[in-house]
């Protein structure tokens, strides 16, 4: 299983976003709450890093850019998480798509950024996430009033965010 670490501290289990969400584990049985995980969080676990700077960079904006943008989506996207686990069919759908091994290759992979099958993929993952364009428009506009860009930008990105999300978190369910 994945691990998280900070300041050499001992590490934390990353699968526990995924059991929380699901009401499996609770913070007293000392994992992570939702308040205490960040989609950066995640990626570092998942050691996606490298996926981060080819986002940046097929984006033109750089690696430092994109980290900002992530860490201003997280929450739209933990709570898009949440929601998807509490509506039916949705954790066995993520338990699936984990076991399948697919979803797993979006943090893997830079070289998957500038490929279409990740835009296609991240859109599937999209719908997933926020269910429809309109409530995905609103949290691009949401971003961009916040990060001094467009919303148009920050909705091509958001295919290839949602396809490292849903790569992280498939990777945190997967030993």
């Amino acid at each position: 299983m994945l691990h998280l670490t900070a300041n050499n501290e001992p590490s934390v289990s990353l699968p526990s976003i995924h059991a929380l969400s699901s009401g499996m584990l609770s913070p007293q049985n000392e994992v992570l709450s939702w308040a205490s995980v960040d989609f950066a969080q995640m990626i570092e676990a998942a050691g996606a890093e490298s996926v981060v700077g080819a986002i940046g960079e097929h984006f033109k904006i750089g690696e430092a850019r994109m980290r900002d943008i992530i860490r201003h989506a997280s929450p739209f996207l933990l709570r898009a998480h949440r929601h998807w686990m509490d509506r039916p069919g949705g954790r066995e759908l993520l338990d699936r798509l984990a076991r399948s091994g697919g979803p797993q290759q979006f943090a893997d992979r830079p070289a998957l950024v500038s490929a279409s099958v990740s835009e296609q993929e991240g859109r599937v993952f999209l719908g997933h996430l926020f269910l429809d364009e309109t409530v995905l428009a609103l949290v691009a506009q949401r971003l961009a009033s916040r990060l001094d860009m467009t919303s148009q930008k920050l909705e091509q990105m958001m295919p290839h965010l949602a396809a490292l999300f849903v790569g992280c978190l498939c990777k945190s369910l997967t030993p």
